[in-house]
């Protein structure tokens, strides 16, 4: 949904719209994991999975939703405005404004 190129004061912005149903194609020569690194094939492409879909496929293939966490962290600079944090994750460099991430625990009834 945000994205580094589309921002403004070091902030990432709009990237794509979170509703989005089809592909999103990237051209980037980079990668997250290497700032150096220099990709021959640099077309990625990327879809958007809103909260809601997720949850609601779970239920649909009979999972019960146990728990769900928002995270302020993530171990890779999502974003170019995002700062370590001294125990080898990013944050925001301010205050968590916006969850980076994610997790949540499904488990099949028996």
């Amino acid at each position: 949904m945000f994205g580094d190129a589309a921002g403004r004061d070091g902030m990432p912005g709009w990237d794509m719209p979170y509703f989005a149903t089809g592909a999103h194609q990237y051209d980037e020569g980079t990668t997250y994991a290497d700032d150096g690194a220099r990709l021959a094939n640099a077309s990625t492409f990327e879809w958007m999975h809103p909260l809601g879909a997720v949850t609601e496929a779970l239920i649909g293939a009979g999972l019960r939703l146990e728990w769900l966490r928002e995270h302020p962290r993530v171990p890779w600079r999502m974003f170019r405005c995002l700062v370590p944090d001294g125990e080898g994750l990013y944050r925001w460099s301010d205050q968590p404004w916006l969850p980076l991430a994610y997790s949540l625990r499904a488990t099949r009834p028996r």
